[in-house]
């Protein structure tokens, strides 16, 4: 039934983040051959993350996928420094910088 792991199902636009739980309810009841974490899609950072929090870290770790941007490097930065990993603005980037230095 699924082919791909819930993280490049959401990146292909094949899922969303509300199908989480369906894939959870899949893996527990298939016989896949994977851990829950190959399953889902994720590295050991982010699986072990997922467990410290909600659900919710999935969009975090689905930009950083879809940005090229390592999710434990996002993990670090400070709140400025993630608003400014999402732009796609130049300049809104620079302001950011300058704004969080003074």
């Amino acid at each position: 039934m699924l082919s791909k792991t819930y993280v490049q199902a959401c990146l292909d636009g094949d899922a969303n983040i509300f199908d989480l739980d369906d894939y959870i309810d899949y893996w527990h009841d298939n016989d896949t051959g994977v851990t829950l974490r190959e399953f889902l899609g994720l590295t050991p950072y982010e699986y072990q993350e997922w467990g410290k929090n909600s659900d919710s870290i999935f969009r975090d770790i689905l930009r950083c996928r879809r940005e090229g941007i390592d999710f434990a490097e996002y993990e670090r930065m400070s709140d400025t420094n993630r608003i400014a990993a999402r732009s796609y603005d130049e300049e809104a980037i620079d302001r950011l910088r300058k704004e969080s230095n003074e």
